[in-house]
């Protein structure tokens, strides 16, 4: 696959891999100073992991979700973009303030990130850096974040029900290149499992800066 060439593997102790869809991401801050502290300690987020039956073979599963992503990146990222650019109503939050003309710099710019954050939520441990950075994206679809990272003035804020409804589309799209990838139907579903937790885990992290202090 023509995409895969974009892709550098540089593999760590066991499991914990940094993996590449880029060498350079604008925006791309994982595990970097400048990443902002969740508000959560970190038995919040081992309670967060157990509300959603997580278990040592979903943490198992994560790196044969990634090798999928990997294999099939151009063809999923495809089917996202198209998602979303089927729906005027959600490419309306990738305009400028006015809400005139479509930024593509900034288009561009978070469909990398996206690729990149398919790639983490599989390799990247469940750690603090994990945290910090996917409470860094919610923030970045709030009024206190929106357009910041490619320093453009955009659509000020996407609202929380857009961050939930999403949740479907991300996660049914790896369904197909699931059974594609493994003939056991019954490891299919388990794969798809893990995948649709981790969705669930990391749309709640991104709606922390939603919420009120203390009601999230």
């Amino acid at each position: 696959m023509i995409l895969l060439v974009k892709i550098y593997i540089v593999v760590q102790n066991n499991f914990n891999m940094e993996v590449k869809y880029k060498q350079n991401i604008p925006g791309y801050i994982y595990g970097k100073p400048e990443v902002p502290k969740a508000p959560l300690t970190k038995k919040d987020f081992e309670l967060l992991l157990d509300s959603v039956l997580w278990t040592k073979e979903d943490e198992e599963n994560r790196e044969l979700l990634g090798e999928i992503i990997k294999e099939n990146m151009k063809e999923i990222l495809d089917k996202i973009v198209s998602y979303f650019g089927s729906k005027e109503y959600l490419i309306y939050y990738f305009k400028d303030r006015q809400a005139q003309t479509t930024i593509t710099e900034y288009v561009n710019n978070t469909v990398d990130r996206l690729a990149q954050w398919l790639l983490d939520i599989c390799y990247k441990p469940l750690d603090e850096n994990f945290i910090n950075y996917n409470y860094l994206i919610g923030i970045r679809h709030t009024y206190e974040g929106k357009g910041k990272a490619d320093n453009v003035s955009t659509v000020e804020h996407i609202p929380a029900r857009y961050m939930v409804t999403c949740l479907f589309p991300i996660t049914v799209v790896l369904k197909d290149f699931i059974a594609r990838k493994v003939e056991d139907p019954v490891l299919t579903d388990r794969l798809y499992n893990t995948w649709f937790k981790l969705q669930v885990i990391t749309t709640a992290l991104f709606l922390i800066p939603y919420t009120k202090e203390g009601r999230w």
